[in-house]
């Protein structure tokens, strides 16, 4: 009853400055006909998890548990989704629901709009690296961009879902692993280690995997002898991704890491190949 409530209990702000808060928004109800996402920075609702979980809001709609969805003004009476593509995906399943309260900011520029959607969904929904990537990109972040070119100087293709990964030759979902490899080296050690694993499996429908990846950059790093990266993906090529990480395990105990340990069973198997 009203003995439980109480007011929010505020916590001591010393040290903090506060900057200005931004152009005020509006709350409206605006026609979920009118509302666009922009795919530059959203993600696909084609995944299996995504048509479940609309399923399950539009099953289970409930006003009591709705949250406004946040959007941004677009020409033409349009409005673009920044938070809330699954909410209104489920409100145009049902059919029933003609308008949805919405959080309508003024008119935001599109890297705005990407800007404000990582800051939504980054502490609250796992999100895939490379799903959020797209919006990284969107938002001018300068590190994605570097992952993106040096994937397609290398010839792969970044997908954000094991599905889409074994669908074709040369993909990967390993952004995240190729960001910080692009911090650790040089980027065309980083290039030649994609491009050595993506030859390697070439033709095949095989997800190039991010452990696997690491592991070839290490080699290539840490090497003293000049590595011919033909004979190297020829090498790589007797072994599914799965199989060099599995032997890299059995090796782990030997090694600082298990990217080093992958990295000692290529170079094994590598140097048995080399003629003396």
């Amino acid at each position: 009853g009203g003995q439980s409530l109480r007011k929010v209990r505020v916590p001591d702000g010393r040290g903090l400055s506060f900057p200005a808060p931004g152009t005020l928004p509006e709350l409206d109800w605006v026609p979920v006909g009118l509302m666009r996402v922009d795919a530059a920075y959203q993600r696909s609702l084609a995944s299996d998890r995504s048509v479940a979980l609309i399923r399950r809001i539009a099953a289970g709609w409930s006003w009591a548990k709705y949250q406004p969805i946040n959007a941004a003004r677009r020409p033409d009476d349009l409005f673009a989704v920044i938070d809330g593509q699954h909410r209104l995906a489920a409100a145009l399943l049902r059919g029933d629901i003609p308008n949805l309260p919405c959080y309508v900011m003024p008119a935001m520029t599109q890297r705005e709009e990407a800007a404000a959607f990582m800051a939504l969904n980054r502490d609250r929904v796992q999100m895939h690296q490379t799903a959020l990537l797209k919006a990284r990109l969107t938002s001018g972040d300068a590190a994605a961009a570097r992952v993106v070119e040096v994937c397609a100087r290398a010839g792969v293709q970044l997908v954000s879902s094991g599905t889409e990964a074994k669908a074709g030759p040369g993909r990967t979902q390993a952004s995240g692993r190729i960001e910080t490899l692009l911090k650790q080296h040089e980027t065309a050690l980083v290039i030649d280690g994609l491009r050595a694993v993506r030859t390697a499996y070439a033709g095949r429908n095989t997800e190039l995997r991010g452990p696997l990846i690491g592991a070839v950059v290490i080699a290539l790093a840490e090497t003293d002898q000049e590595i011919d990266l033909d004979r190297l993906a020829a090498v790589l090529a007797g072994t599914e991704p799965q199989g060099w990480i599995l032997r890299g395990h059995m090796l782990r105990d030997r090694h600082s890491s298990l990217g080093a340990a992958i990295a000692a069973a290529v170079m094994q198997a590598y140097e048995r190949e080399v003629p003396a």
